[in-house]
Protein backbone atom coordinates (compact mmCIF):
# COMPACT_ATOMS: atom_id res chain seq x y z
CA UNK A 1 0.00 0.00 0.00
CA UNK A 2 1.64 3.23 -1.11
CA UNK A 3 0.86 6.84 -0.29
CA UNK A 4 2.86 9.50 -2.11
CA UNK A 5 4.08 12.75 -0.49
CA UNK A 6 2.31 12.83 2.86
CA UNK A 7 4.33 14.23 5.75
CA UNK A 8 1.21 14.30 7.93
CA UNK A 9 0.95 10.52 7.75
CA UNK A 10 4.58 10.17 8.82
CA UNK A 11 3.96 12.50 11.75
CA UNK A 12 0.79 10.70 12.84
CA UNK A 13 2.52 7.33 13.12
CA UNK A 14 5.94 8.70 14.13
CA UNK A 15 7.62 7.20 11.09
CA UNK A 16 11.02 8.31 9.85
CA UNK A 17 11.03 9.57 6.23
CA UNK A 18 13.58 6.99 5.06
CA UNK A 19 13.28 3.78 7.06
CA UNK A 20 12.00 0.21 7.14
CA UNK A 21 10.44 -1.16 10.33
CA UNK A 22 8.16 -3.91 11.59
CA UNK A 23 4.73 -2.70 12.69
CA UNK A 24 4.08 -2.32 16.41
CA UNK A 25 0.78 -1.74 18.21
CA UNK A 26 0.96 1.98 17.44
CA UNK A 27 0.96 1.21 13.71
CA UNK A 28 -1.97 -1.23 13.56
CA UNK A 29 -4.41 1.31 12.13
CA UNK A 30 -1.92 2.56 9.51
CA UNK A 31 -3.00 0.01 6.92
CA UNK A 32 -6.72 0.79 7.21
CA UNK A 33 -5.89 4.51 7.16
CA UNK A 34 -3.94 4.11 3.94
CA UNK A 35 -6.90 2.47 2.21
CA UNK A 36 -9.86 4.28 3.73
CA UNK A 37 -8.57 7.82 4.28
CA UNK A 38 -5.70 8.23 1.86
CA UNK A 39 -6.80 6.18 -1.16
CA UNK A 40 -3.40 4.51 -1.21
CA UNK A 41 -2.33 2.60 -4.29
CA UNK A 42 -2.16 -1.14 -3.61
CA UNK A 43 0.34 -3.41 -5.33
CA UNK A 44 1.35 -7.02 -4.78
CA UNK A 45 4.61 -7.36 -2.85
CA UNK A 46 6.71 -7.44 -0.82
CA UNK A 47 10.24 -6.65 -1.78
CA UNK A 48 11.21 -10.27 -2.39
CA UNK A 49 8.24 -10.97 -4.60
CA UNK A 50 8.75 -7.73 -6.52
CA UNK A 51 12.33 -8.83 -7.09
CA UNK A 52 11.07 -12.16 -8.39
CA UNK A 53 8.67 -10.50 -10.80
CA UNK A 54 11.35 -8.09 -11.95
CA UNK A 55 13.69 -11.02 -12.51
CA UNK A 56 11.07 -12.85 -14.55
CA UNK A 57 10.57 -9.67 -16.59
CA UNK A 58 14.12 -10.05 -17.91
CA UNK A 59 14.37 -13.80 -18.37
CA UNK A 60 12.74 -16.46 -20.53
CA UNK A 61 9.22 -17.63 -19.63
CA UNK A 62 8.70 -19.96 -16.66
CA UNK A 63 12.09 -19.15 -15.14
CA UNK A 64 11.18 -18.06 -11.60
CA UNK A 65 9.91 -20.07 -8.64
CA UNK A 66 8.73 -18.15 -5.58
CA UNK A 67 8.11 -19.88 -2.24
CA UNK A 68 6.56 -18.29 0.83
CA UNK A 69 3.87 -18.21 3.47
CA UNK A 70 0.52 -16.43 3.08
CA UNK A 71 -2.87 -16.48 4.76
CA UNK A 72 -6.07 -17.72 3.23
CA UNK A 73 -7.48 -14.34 2.21
CA UNK A 74 -7.91 -11.81 -0.57
CA UNK A 75 -4.36 -10.52 -0.13
CA UNK A 76 -3.02 -14.00 -0.87
CA UNK A 77 -5.26 -14.17 -3.93
CA UNK A 78 -3.79 -10.87 -5.14
CA UNK A 79 -0.23 -12.11 -4.60
CA UNK A 80 -0.92 -15.32 -6.49
CA UNK A 81 -2.56 -13.43 -9.35
CA UNK A 82 0.44 -11.08 -9.61
CA UNK A 83 2.82 -14.03 -9.78
CA UNK A 84 0.74 -15.78 -12.40
CA UNK A 85 0.49 -12.63 -14.50
CA UNK A 86 4.27 -12.22 -14.28
CA UNK A 87 4.91 -15.84 -15.22
CA UNK A 88 6.33 -16.64 -11.78
CA UNK A 89 5.60 -20.07 -10.28
CA UNK A 90 4.31 -19.41 -6.74
CA UNK A 91 4.62 -22.23 -4.20
CA UNK A 92 2.92 -20.75 -1.14
CA UNK A 93 2.51 -22.43 2.22
CA UNK A 94 -0.97 -21.34 3.35
CA UNK A 95 -1.36 -20.56 7.06
CA UNK A 96 -5.01 -20.70 8.10
CA UNK A 97 -4.31 -19.08 11.48
CA UNK A 98 -2.82 -15.78 10.29
CA UNK A 99 -3.61 -13.20 7.59
CA UNK A 100 -1.22 -12.45 4.75
CA UNK A 101 1.42 -9.86 5.48
CA UNK A 102 1.01 -6.20 4.57
CA UNK A 103 3.44 -3.36 4.03
CA UNK A 104 2.60 0.34 4.13
CA UNK A 105 4.85 2.72 2.18
CA UNK A 106 4.84 6.50 2.58
CA UNK A 107 6.91 8.37 0.01
CA UNK A 108 8.11 11.93 0.55
CA UNK A 109 10.61 13.70 -1.71
CA UNK A 110 13.28 11.04 -2.43
CA UNK A 111 12.56 9.09 0.74
CA UNK A 112 10.52 5.94 1.35
CA UNK A 113 9.24 4.88 4.77
CA UNK A 114 8.15 1.23 5.03
CA UNK A 115 6.11 -0.29 7.84
CA UNK A 116 5.51 -4.04 7.59
CA UNK A 117 3.03 -6.28 9.36
CA UNK A 118 4.41 -9.75 8.64
CA UNK A 119 1.26 -11.73 9.41
CA UNK A 120 1.48 -15.24 7.95
CA UNK A 121 4.96 -14.56 6.57
CA UNK A 122 6.15 -14.63 10.18
CA UNK A 123 5.14 -18.30 10.40
CA UNK A 124 7.07 -19.91 7.58
CA UNK A 125 8.53 -23.27 8.65
CA UNK A 126 11.61 -25.20 7.58
CA UNK A 127 9.52 -28.32 6.96
CA UNK A 128 7.81 -26.56 4.04
CA UNK A 129 11.15 -25.96 2.35
CA UNK A 130 12.36 -29.48 3.16
CA UNK A 131 9.34 -31.36 1.83
CA UNK A 132 10.48 -33.52 -1.11
CA UNK A 133 8.75 -31.59 -3.90
CA UNK A 134 10.08 -28.20 -2.78
CA UNK A 135 13.55 -29.44 -1.85
CA UNK A 136 13.81 -30.99 -5.29
CA UNK A 137 13.44 -27.46 -6.69
CA UNK A 138 16.16 -26.30 -4.30
CA UNK A 139 18.56 -29.01 -5.39
CA UNK A 140 18.08 -28.19 -9.06
CA UNK A 141 18.78 -24.52 -8.44
CA UNK A 142 22.10 -22.87 -9.26
CA UNK A 143 21.63 -19.57 -7.41
CA UNK A 144 19.83 -18.70 -4.17
CA UNK A 145 18.76 -15.26 -3.03
CA UNK A 146 17.61 -14.62 0.56
CA UNK A 147 16.15 -11.34 1.81
CA UNK A 148 17.34 -10.30 5.25
CA UNK A 149 13.77 -9.98 6.53
CA UNK A 150 13.51 -13.75 6.61
CA UNK A 151 16.09 -13.92 9.38
CA UNK A 152 13.33 -12.64 11.66
CA UNK A 153 11.14 -15.59 10.66
CA UNK A 154 12.97 -18.85 9.96
CA UNK A 155 16.75 -18.45 9.87
CA UNK A 156 17.09 -22.24 9.73
CA UNK A 157 15.61 -22.21 6.23
CA UNK A 158 17.96 -19.44 5.11
CA UNK A 159 20.93 -21.41 6.43
CA UNK A 160 19.71 -24.56 4.68
CA UNK A 161 19.91 -22.73 1.35
CA UNK A 162 23.27 -21.17 2.23
CA UNK A 163 24.77 -24.55 3.14
CA UNK A 164 23.35 -26.20 0.01
CA UNK A 165 24.97 -23.47 -2.08
CA UNK A 166 28.39 -23.81 -0.42
CA UNK A 167 28.36 -27.62 -0.55
CA UNK A 168 27.71 -27.69 -4.30
CA UNK A 169 29.52 -24.51 -5.40
CA UNK A 170 26.30 -22.66 -6.18
CA UNK A 171 25.74 -18.94 -5.78
CA UNK A 172 24.28 -17.62 -2.52
CA UNK A 173 23.15 -13.98 -2.54
CA UNK A 174 21.53 -11.98 0.24
CA UNK A 175 20.05 -8.57 0.93
CA UNK A 176 20.39 -6.80 4.28
CA UNK A 177 16.82 -5.52 3.71
CA UNK A 178 16.58 -2.99 6.59
CA UNK A 179 18.86 -1.30 9.16
CA UNK A 180 17.30 -3.23 12.05
CA UNK A 181 18.36 -6.58 10.58
CA UNK A 182 22.11 -6.22 11.32
CA UNK A 183 21.46 -4.50 14.66
CA UNK A 184 18.58 -6.49 16.17
CA UNK A 185 19.22 -9.82 14.41
CA UNK A 186 23.01 -9.74 14.30
CA UNK A 187 23.44 -13.24 15.76
CA UNK A 188 21.57 -14.99 12.95
CA UNK A 189 22.89 -12.62 10.27
CA UNK A 190 26.46 -13.46 11.29
CA UNK A 191 25.70 -17.16 10.78
CA UNK A 192 24.94 -16.46 7.11
CA UNK A 193 27.96 -14.22 6.46
CA UNK A 194 30.47 -16.97 5.53
CA UNK A 195 28.09 -18.09 2.77
CA UNK A 196 27.60 -14.73 1.05
CA UNK A 197 28.71 -14.70 -2.57
CA UNK A 198 26.75 -11.48 -3.09
CA UNK A 199 25.58 -9.14 -0.34
CA UNK A 200 23.36 -6.18 -1.26
CA UNK A 201 22.19 -3.24 0.86
CA UNK A 202 21.65 0.48 0.85
CA UNK A 203 23.80 3.01 2.69
CA UNK A 204 21.68 2.99 5.88
CA UNK A 205 21.78 -0.80 6.08
CA UNK A 206 25.53 -0.91 5.39
CA UNK A 207 26.21 1.61 8.15
CA UNK A 208 23.99 -0.34 10.55
CA UNK A 209 25.98 -3.48 9.67
CA UNK A 210 29.25 -1.62 10.32
CA UNK A 211 28.02 -0.31 13.66
CA UNK A 212 26.87 -3.77 14.77
CA UNK A 213 30.31 -5.16 13.89
CA UNK A 214 32.21 -2.47 15.78
CA UNK A 215 33.55 -0.64 12.73
CA UNK A 216 34.22 2.99 13.60
CA UNK A 217 33.48 4.41 10.15
CA UNK A 218 30.55 5.66 8.09
CA UNK A 219 32.54 5.51 4.84
CA UNK A 220 30.57 3.32 2.43
CA UNK A 221 33.52 2.13 0.27
CA UNK A 222 35.37 1.09 3.44
CA UNK A 223 32.32 -0.80 4.73
CA UNK A 224 31.74 -2.52 1.39
CA UNK A 225 35.37 -3.60 1.27
CA UNK A 226 35.10 -5.04 4.79
CA UNK A 227 31.99 -7.03 3.89
CA UNK A 228 33.66 -8.35 0.75
CA UNK A 229 36.65 -9.61 2.73
CA UNK A 230 34.85 -11.50 5.50
CA UNK A 231 35.87 -15.17 5.91
CA UNK A 232 34.18 -17.37 3.31
CA UNK A 233 32.86 -20.95 3.39
CA UNK A 234 33.15 -21.50 -0.38
CA UNK A 235 36.62 -20.33 -1.40
CA UNK A 236 35.92 -21.20 -5.05
CA UNK A 237 33.90 -18.01 -5.47
CA UNK A 238 34.83 -14.41 -4.65
CA UNK A 239 32.42 -12.32 -2.63
CA UNK A 240 30.89 -9.17 -4.08
CA UNK A 241 29.45 -6.52 -1.76
CA UNK A 242 27.07 -3.97 -3.31
CA UNK A 243 25.83 -0.82 -1.57
CA UNK A 244 23.30 1.48 -3.23
CA UNK A 245 23.08 5.14 -2.21
CA UNK A 246 19.90 6.53 -3.72
CA UNK A 247 20.81 9.18 -6.26
CA UNK A 248 24.52 8.83 -5.46
CA UNK A 249 26.99 6.24 -6.72
CA UNK A 250 26.47 2.53 -6.22
CA UNK A 251 29.54 1.04 -4.56
CA UNK A 252 30.65 -2.53 -5.20
CA UNK A 253 33.64 -4.33 -3.76
CA UNK A 254 35.25 -7.66 -4.59
CA UNK A 255 38.25 -8.65 -2.50
CA UNK A 256 40.82 -5.93 -3.28
CA UNK A 257 38.75 -4.40 -6.09
CA UNK A 258 36.57 -1.38 -5.36
CA UNK A 259 34.43 0.56 -7.83
CA UNK A 260 31.72 3.20 -7.82
CA UNK A 261 29.21 3.60 -10.63
CA UNK A 262 26.57 6.23 -11.27
CA UNK A 263 23.61 4.94 -13.26
CA UNK A 264 20.51 6.83 -12.18
CA UNK A 265 19.11 9.31 -14.69
CA UNK A 266 18.86 12.99 -13.84
CA UNK A 267 15.08 12.62 -13.79
CA UNK A 268 15.28 10.27 -10.78
CA UNK A 269 11.95 10.07 -8.97
CA UNK A 270 11.19 9.36 -5.33
CA UNK A 271 10.76 5.93 -3.85
CA UNK A 272 12.82 3.72 -6.13
CA UNK A 273 14.18 0.74 -4.27
CA UNK A 274 17.22 -1.52 -4.30
CA UNK A 275 14.99 -4.42 -5.32
CA UNK A 276 15.35 -3.31 -8.94
CA UNK A 277 19.08 -3.47 -8.35
CA UNK A 278 18.77 -7.00 -7.03
CA UNK A 279 16.99 -8.37 -10.05
CA UNK A 280 19.45 -6.54 -12.28
CA UNK A 281 22.25 -8.18 -10.32
CA UNK A 282 20.52 -11.52 -10.67
CA UNK A 283 20.62 -11.23 -14.42
CA UNK A 284 24.35 -10.68 -14.07
CA UNK A 285 24.63 -14.00 -12.28
CA UNK A 286 22.59 -15.79 -14.90
CA UNK A 287 23.89 -14.08 -18.00
CA UNK A 288 27.47 -13.89 -16.73
CA UNK A 289 27.79 -10.24 -17.63
CA UNK A 290 30.52 -7.93 -16.39
CA UNK A 291 29.78 -5.60 -13.50
CA UNK A 292 29.84 -2.46 -15.59
CA UNK A 293 27.27 -3.91 -17.98
CA UNK A 294 25.04 -4.99 -15.14
CA UNK A 295 25.01 -1.61 -13.48
CA UNK A 296 23.98 0.02 -16.73
CA UNK A 297 21.38 -2.71 -17.19
CA UNK A 298 20.22 -1.99 -13.64
CA UNK A 299 19.66 1.61 -14.60
CA UNK A 300 17.30 0.44 -17.31
CA UNK A 301 15.46 -1.64 -14.73
CA UNK A 302 15.00 1.42 -12.57
CA UNK A 303 13.54 3.31 -15.50
CA UNK A 304 10.89 0.62 -15.76
CA UNK A 305 10.12 0.84 -12.05
CA UNK A 306 10.01 4.61 -12.31
CA UNK A 307 7.21 4.52 -14.85
CA UNK A 308 5.03 1.67 -13.62
CA UNK A 309 5.95 1.84 -9.91
CA UNK A 310 6.05 -1.77 -8.70
CA UNK A 311 4.16 -4.21 -10.92
CA UNK A 312 7.07 -5.41 -13.03
CA UNK A 313 5.11 -7.92 -15.03
CA UNK A 314 6.37 -9.91 -17.95
CA UNK A 315 8.72 -12.25 -18.99
CA UNK A 316 15.17 -14.59 -14.39
CA UNK A 317 16.00 -18.22 -15.21
CA UNK A 318 14.45 -20.27 -12.36
CA UNK A 319 15.20 -18.04 -9.41
CA UNK A 320 14.26 -18.63 -5.77
CA UNK A 321 14.12 -15.59 -3.49
CA UNK A 322 13.49 -15.14 0.23
CA UNK A 323 11.69 -12.12 1.60
CA UNK A 324 9.00 -10.74 3.84
CA UNK A 325 5.57 -11.49 2.41
CA UNK A 326 6.49 -14.82 1.03
CA UNK A 327 9.88 -16.21 1.31
CA UNK A 328 12.10 -17.78 -1.30
CA UNK A 329 13.32 -17.66 -4.86
CA UNK A 330 15.49 -20.29 -6.43
CA UNK A 331 17.56 -19.73 -9.49
CA UNK A 332 17.54 -22.93 -11.51
CA UNK A 333 19.98 -23.97 -14.21
CA UNK A 334 20.15 -21.03 -16.61
CA UNK A 335 19.25 -21.56 -20.19
CA UNK A 336 21.73 -20.63 -22.85
CA UNK A 337 22.56 -17.01 -22.13
CA UNK A 338 21.14 -14.69 -24.76
CA UNK A 339 21.62 -10.92 -24.96
CA UNK A 340 18.54 -9.28 -23.44
CA UNK A 341 17.34 -5.71 -23.31
CA UNK A 342 14.86 -4.25 -20.83
CA UNK A 343 13.21 -1.15 -22.22
CA UNK A 344 11.40 1.58 -20.33
CA UNK A 345 7.66 1.53 -20.90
Amino acid sequence: MTRIRDQNLLDKYRLKPNDAILAEDAHRSLFDDLIEKYSAQTTAGGGAQNTARGAQYCLPPSSVVYIGCVGRDSYADALLAACQQAGVQAEYHVDDAHPSGRCGAVITDQNRSLCTELGAANHYKLNHLKQPRIWDIVQKAKVYFVGGYHLTVCPEAALALAQEAAAHNKVFAMSLSAPFIPTEFKEVLVQTEPYWDYIVGNESEARAWAQSHGLKTDDIPTIAQRMANLPKANSLRPRVAIVTQGTSHTVYAESEMLSQEAFLPASYKAGLSKHAWIWGTGSLILEFKKWGQTIHFQGENINVVEVILLPLIKDFNNYCLWGALGQVILLMSPREAQPISCKSV
